[in-house]
């Protein structure tokens, strides 16, 4: 069983609200919603450090702590500077980036001489600088100097300056930690302050306001109703030249939120004060202190802001976009997003800022301190051997009420400072035992002794938390002497980094000096000074094991250090810094040293130079690129570019490149085609010297590049091209990347001196690519082509090739020989035919030549051309006689069967019909023969139907009697789907439809293909019945019917300007056309309004059809410079002067030609127009049978 704790109960402190930012939305959306407890829980009316004052008792100013507040008092998210006349900052104050305090005497911090007496916890964090913390000579600054143990100081950097820092306390010898370097931890627990103040301010500022009033030098704010908070507004320049501040019919005990709106700057320096009627609140009376605790003023969007002069302003100030300068006392939070002045040398006396907290939601009220603080004493015959510096391991665990659990471990200082736990719920349970003794020389522990409020409850002990106390727990460690002295030691291991980190061998290695000093009063016979090698591969290497605890041993690493290939090596850094102390263990302290390999850096310069008959010719600007691509020696990191693009000048200036590529880097180097056209220059191949790659030496300079252009005069040459092109029917099914092998040769002239290829082959694709062929042929020579290999094609066959031209001669002009091989792609074919064998008992009832309907259709390959039917209809007979389909159909054509109209024989009811195969895939020559099986059957109970049409609607008198409808009729036969079609006219006689369907057949009706009638515009057709279940002997008639309604139609109008002046004439003017048209009642006119951007203009659509509109164009606009030609009405190029309505919407253009006043289009210069535009499309003809080029190459 284990030992249970002895249990005594405690009246502890109240548990305190938590600062949360993530709340602070909803905790402030409450606000006029519902009344807000905004103090802290209730507690006695006596004071108590550890806890906060209630709303309402708020404290005066006095000297001595009496309250506990461990919220933000002062922030600023910039700089802080406190300068002469600044004298306290009472609370905790938060810095985000430098600090400097150049206030000659002293500057209190935290718990200060004469404030609101509501300080942070005993030896918490009063001080915290996100980065250096500056202190001025005659400058002394002390935090939490009335608290017992002090206020500690974070600082992300270092603290500097010739002033003083003092953290201690009223408690002799006991100090406050000051923690330097601590980067961000010095801010870890207000790292997100900032978006906090940002993001209440952003709420309070869109709280519905009532607007104060300025009267003279006076701001009056008067309160509305019983709200808490009471929400006011004023404009920030409203406060310029404001002095006095008045609060009217404010209800007892409410907040004040004041939202300073605006973006300009504030200057504001009140010194006179009223409260309901009050005068003089800023001046210590018996409610300054509950009058400073209700106001809040926020400076949303204010950029600069300015508070003073040396008097006293009240309420919290909250400005999380400005940079502020306060040259007066402030009661409340000072909470400001850019830098922070505090204090002026032109004001005299002490400025105090004091910390009342905001009693309004949100993130600025009071948090009060922890239920229980825990501290450390140590007796004993070595008591005073234990260092100064020892700390001690306390572990606590808790059950809240609610059963939530929790615990931590609190590090303790032997200087009795008292540590905080954290703020827990009233009744929850806390267990503390002490783990983990330290290790001290000479020192044995005895049993800890765990004294609750100074009972003794023996380790561990356990207490309750109740209201309105924070208990105090002691551990008490006895130092026995005599104990047998422990010994540990230290190893060392080696850590490489840096951008050449990669380029240090695994096994090189370094010489670390040690020397070791032992503890006052220990001896040791073994070697107090070595030297350990370790390997870059981070080898743990050790020293001796057996130093004495407490022995401190120096560290030194021996240089130079060892020589590596492109590496230079930075300071050493030891972790930890020497010298280290020895703690219990073989290897008790383990350091790290650490070397930056930076790699040795160079870099290459490219210059340019000319040579050859033509160099002069080259401008000594003309610019050339050239491409560069750098790779880095394997293990090197490297942040830079790696590939880039250098202008060179053809006069041989510098072009530097990158000057920082680590030593051993390759860079290739390309100089971009094609180089600069120069007239009369033919440009040779470049060199480069030293050749590409180039690898980097040290130097920025290090490698000189020239590149060589020969500049030539150019030779009379040329070249051809050679193009594909698949025509006939098959040629959408070659491929695009279908290749052809076309040869060349070329015949020379005479005494050309060429020295290229004379033949050879270019592969072309059936997309049409041009292929180039040699480009530096000389002129005059004669080049053949043949086809050497076509491809294979599924269900292609390849006419014979055509070369056009088929020779082509080098030179003539700067053209490029323009050479097409045309192959025709001829589609294989093949077809099917079709045969019917009729089955069943009642075969032999089926004369041989009773025909039978077959559809057929056929879908193509992709890619194949077809130009006969895809769809039609064979007639086999009974006899099986078989009957052809097509037989051109290209192979791979898929054809499907579908039978119709079954005939009628008597005493036969026809089964399913069948085909074998059920489809055919067309294959080459070949005729597939499909059979069509239908089996008779002997039902003695047979029906059918008949359909006849009737034609109703206000347009039934011009459909013609014979006028023929199609009615499509289907049924299934043993599960397969059969059907035909009957020829009905609209006279209403009726048509008969097959008569020997089985009794019960389910047959459905489909009309399609309506007849066009000029006038008739067709409703949805009825059939009644909808469908037919056959009934024996029945014949069901089945009337179709069709409405015959009127067809409408309507027209639009579109403008459309032309002529040598049309460009003058703006999109948006407008032309008005009148139309008019005849109509039953009358005829009807009326304008339309169009414009020159060509937007079409609606006119009626609800007209009959045949309706005929006259259409003219009333006075033309008046444009300066354009003379109007006669208006033009064209309907699809047709010129009209009327338009018949027909079924839909008739678009009529109307076009005006504008022509330039006072100039004429005479006949010469038609024909003129004429002539270039003939020669223009001769040449678009020509360029497409011939790709034009310079002939002339390098």
């Amino acid at each position: 069983m284990s030992r249970r704790p002895p249990t005594r109960t405690f009246a502890l402190g109240d548990r305190t609200r938590r600062v949360v930012a993530a709340t602070i939305a909803a905790v402030l959306a409450l606000v006029g919603a519902v009344v807000l407890v905004t103090g802290p829980q209730a507690r006695s009316a006596s004071a108590a450090l550890g806890f906060c004052p209630d709303p309402g008792d708020m404290p005066n100013i006095g000297n001595l702590p009496a309250f506990t507040d461990s919220n933000v008092t002062v922030y600023t998210g910039g700089d802080y500077r406190a300068t002469a006349s600044a004298a306290e900052s009472e609370g905790l104050l938060v810095v985000g980036g430098d600090a400097v305090v150049d206030a000659p005497g002293n500057f209190s911090v935290g718990a200060v001489g004469a404030g609101s007496q509501i300080t942070p916890p005993d030896g918490a964090v009063m001080f915290a600088v996100g980065e250096g913390l500056d202190i001025a000579a005659g400058t002394s600054v002390t935090v939490g100097s009335t608290l017992p143990s002090g206020g500690a100081v974070n600082v992300g950097g270092t603290v500097t300056g010739a002033g003083s820092l003092s953290t201690a306390g009223t408690v002799p010898g006991v100090e406050a930690p000051v923690t330097e370097g601590m980067g961000p931890g010095a801010l870890a627990e207000w790292s997100d302050f900032g978006s906090v103040i940002a993001d209440a301010s952003s709420t309070i500022a869109g709280w519905p306001a009532t607007t104060g009033v300025v009267s003279g030098n006076r701001v009056v704010f008067t309160g509305t109703g019983t709200d808490d908070p009471q929400v006011f507004s004023i404009d920030a320049t409203e406060l310029d030249g404001v002095t006095e501040v008045e609060f009217a019919a404010i209800p007892e005990g409410a907040a004040i939120a004041i939202n300073v709106t605006g973006d300009a700057p504030v200057d504001f320096s009140p010194n006179f004060w009223v409260g309901n009627g009050v005068n003089q609140i800023n001046a210590f009376g018996p409610q300054f202190g509950n009058w400073a605790s209700r106001i809040l003023w926020n400076f949303e969007s204010t950029p600069e802001l300015a508070l003073g002069r040396a008097d006293q302003f009240l309420g919290t100030i909250l400005a999380p976009a400005a940079d502020a300068t306060i040259t007066t006392s402030t009661n409340g939070r000072v909470l400001v997003g850019g830098n922070l002045t505090f204090g002026d040398p032109s004001v005299t006396g002490g400025l105090e800022m004091h910390n009342y907290p905001w009693i309004g939601p949100g993130p600025f009220d009071c948090t009060s301190a922890a239920s229980f603080v825990v501290q450390k004493t140590v007796t004993g015959e070595a008591a005073a051997d234990v260092p100064a510096g020892t700390t001690f391991e306390v572990e606590y665990t808790y059950e809240e009420p609610d059963g939530t659990t929790g615990g931590d471990t609190l590090v303790v200082p032997i200087s009795g400072a008292l540590v905080n736990g954290p703020t827990l719920p009233v009744d929850t349970v806390v267990t503390v035992t002490e783990t983990d003794l330290p290790s001290v020389p000479g020192v044995e522990w005895g049993t800890p002794v765990i004294q609750v409020n100074g009972e003794p409850l023996g380790d561990p002990a356990q207490f309750t938390i109740q209201e309105n106390q924070t208990v105090t727990v002691t551990v008490v460690n006895t130092a026995n002497g005599g104990a047998v002295p422990t010994v540990g030691g230290f190893s060392v291991a080696k850590a490489v980094t840096g951008d050449a980190a990669g380029l240090v061998p695994a096994d090189t290695a370094f010489l670390v000096d040690w020397e070791a000093g032992l503890p006052e009063g220990a001896t040791y016979d073994g070697d107090l000074s070595g030297t350990l090698t370790v390997l870059a591969d981070g080898t743990v290497t050790n020293g001796p094991s057996d130093l004495p605890v407490g022995t401190t041993v120096a560290l030194a690493e021996r240089t130079p250090l060892p020589e590596v290939d492109g590496v230079e090596w930075g300071d050493p850094v030891l972790s930890p810094a020497s010298p280290v102390t020895i703690v219990e263990g073989t290897t008790g302290v383990a350091v790290t040293v650490t070397n930056v390999a930076v790699a040795v850096v160079g870099g290459f310069t490219v210059q340019k130079a000319l040579e050859g008959g033509a160099a002069s010719a080259v401008p000594g600007d003309t610019a050339f690129l050239v491409d560069w691509t750098a790779t880095v020696p394997a293990g090197v990191a490297y942040d830079g570019a790696t590939s880039g693009t250098l202008t060179v000048r053809a006069d041989g200036t510098l072009a530097s490149g990158p000057t920082d590529l680590p030593v051993g880097t390759t860079v290739t180097l390309a100089e971009q085609q094609p180089l600069p056209e120069i007239e009369g220059v033919e440009w040779g191949v470049p060199t480069l010297e030293p050749a590409s790659p180039i690898t980097i030496v040290e130097g920025p300079t290090g490698v000189a590049v020239t590149v060589t252009n020969t500049a030539d005069a150019p030779a009379e040459i040329g070249g051809f091209a050679v193009q594909k092109s698949v025509t006939g029917d098959a040629s959408g099914a070659v491929p695009p990347d279908t290749a052809f092998v076309v040869a060349w040769e070329a015949e020379l002239p005479p005494d050309s001196g060429y020295e290229g290829a004379t033949s050879g082959t270019l592969t072309v694709l059936a997309d049409g690519t041009v292929v180039d062929g040699p480009q530096d042929l000389p002129e005059g020579t004669v080049v053949t082509f043949t086809e050497q290999t076509i491809p294979d094609v599924p269900g292609v066959d390849w006419g014979t090739p055509t070369v056009s031209p088929g020779t082509v001669t080098i030179g003539d002009g700067d053209a490029v020989a323009g050479v097409v091989v045309t192959n025709t792609a001829t589609a294989r074919t093949g077809g099917f035919s079709v045969a019917k064998a009729v089955e069943g008992g009642l075969a032999g009832s089926v004369p041989p030549g009773t025909q039978f309907e077959v559809e057929w259709s056929a879908t193509l390959p992709a890619g194949f051309a077809y130009d006969g039917p895809l769809t039609g209809t064979l007639t086999p007979l009974a006899d099986g006689t078989v009957v052809d389909g097509p037989q051109d159909l290209p192979v791979g054509t898929v054809v499907t069967f579908t039978e119709i109209n079954l005939p009628e024989v008597d005493g036969v009811v026809w089964g399913a019909p069948t085909f074998s195969p059920g489809s055919v895939t067309v294959g080459d020559g070949a005729n597939t023969l499909v059979t069509l099986t239908n089996t008779t059957q002997d039902v003695a109970e047979v029906g059918g139907f008949s359909v006849a049409k009737e034609v109703t609607g206000d347009r039934a008198e011009l459909v013609p009697a014979d006028t023929l409808f199609t009615v499509a009729y289907s049924y299934e036969l043993d599960g397969t789907l059969v059907g035909g079609y009957l020829q009905v006219p609209a006279d209403g006689t009726v048509v008969a439809g097959p008569q020997n369907l089985p009794v019960g057949t389910v047959v459905t009706y489909t009309e399609a293909d309506l007849p066009d009638i000029t006038g008739v515009a067709w409703g949805v057709p009825t059939f009644s019945p909808q469908s037919v279940v056959v009934g024996d002997g029945d014949d069901t008639l089945v009337t179709v019917t069709n409405t015959a309604n009127q067809a409408a139609g309507g027209f639009s109008l579109v403008k459309r300007v032309t002529g040598e002046a049309s460009a003058a004439v703006p999109a948006t003017t407008e032309f008005v056309v009148a139309y008019a048209y005849d109509s039953p009642a009358g005829t009807v006119s009326g304008t339309l309004t169009v414009r020159a951007d060509g937007v079409p203009v609606e006119g009626p659509q609800e007209l009959p059809v045949g309706t005929v509109v006259r259409l003219t164009e009333t006075e033309l606009p008046e444009i300066g410079g354009v003379d109007w030609g006669a208006p033009a009405f064209t309907v699809d190029g047709t010129a009209v002067t009327e338009v018949t309505v027909g079924d839909g919407t008739v678009v009529v253009t109307l076009t005006n030609t504008a022509g330039e006043q006072g100039l004429a289009v005479t006949g010469s210069d038609a024909v003129l127009v004429t002539t270039l535009a003939l020669l223009f499309l001769g040449t678009g003809a020509a360029l497409v049978a011939i790709r034009a080029r310079r002939g002339r190459t390098a």
